[in-house]
């Protein structure tokens, strides 16, 4: 018995105080993570404009446009005037403002001294030789228009709206973790209290037992 009684008082009860001591500092600081969470979850960041992100180096709408006006072409020419995206070739042969000289079938053949490539309504083909001439010739015209329509300016508010997307989504994925903290926080908290708790009864027993060992001794 007295082996027992002397591993209980020097070692079992010593020790114990000490373990629950070290969980009760860190149920201590799981609580203060809980309210560092929490805190958190609330400073939800909201996404600045386009205008304040870039600041000065922002390329607005209108400063395309005159570069465009520039060159003699219009937003018409354009098919996202927003993205600034050019047209492709099948949009840019149905579209009015062409922005080059586009000769319909029956001009260019006269002034080539072609065949008809194309019927007058466009329905039927009439010689297929010329009718290859003939689209070789509005692809070169297209070319032409492509590089009308290239502005450095454009080629810059594209990157802009292309860096300032994946601004908004870094910020929603940002904010998605705050959301995310604010649910677990609250258990974070309550864990450290419960541990905190446990601590200190514990602590508070092996106390009492000790007074108590002190007083028969």
């Amino acid at each position: 018995m007295g082996i027992v009684k002397s591993f209980e008082q020097k070692i079992f009860f010593n020790w114990s105080r000490h373990l629950w001591n070290f969980i009760g500092v860190s149920g201590f600081i799981a609580f203060l993570t809980g309210i560092i969470l929490l805190i958190n979850s609330t400073l939800i960041e909201i996404p600045r404009s386009k205008e304040e992100y870039f600041g000065d180096n922002f390329i607005t709408e209108n400063m395309i446009l005159e570069d465009l006006e520039s060159k003699s072409l219009s937003i018409p020419l354009l098919k996202d005037k927003d993205k600034f995206v050019e047209l492709t070739y099948q949009e840019w042969l149905i579209s009015k403002d062409k922005g080059v000289e586009l000769l319909s079938s029956r001009e260019w053949a006269e002034k080539n001294n072609e065949p008809y490539p194309i019927s007058k309504d466009g329905s039927e083909l009439l010689d297929s030789a010329s009718f290859s001439r003939y689209e070789n010739y509005r692809k070169k015209q297209f070319i032409q228009y492509r590089k009308l329509i290239s502005s450095e300016l454009a080629k810059k508010k594209n990157q802009q709206n292309e860096e300032y997307d994946n601004y908004k989504k870094k910020v929603i994925e940002r904010n998605n973790v705050k959301y995310g903290q604010r649910i677990v926080s609250p258990f974070v908290i309550g864990y450290g209290l419960a541990v905190v708790a446990s601590s200190s009864l514990s602590s508070a027993l092996l106390s009492i037992e000790r007074n108590t060992r002190k007083k028969e001794g």
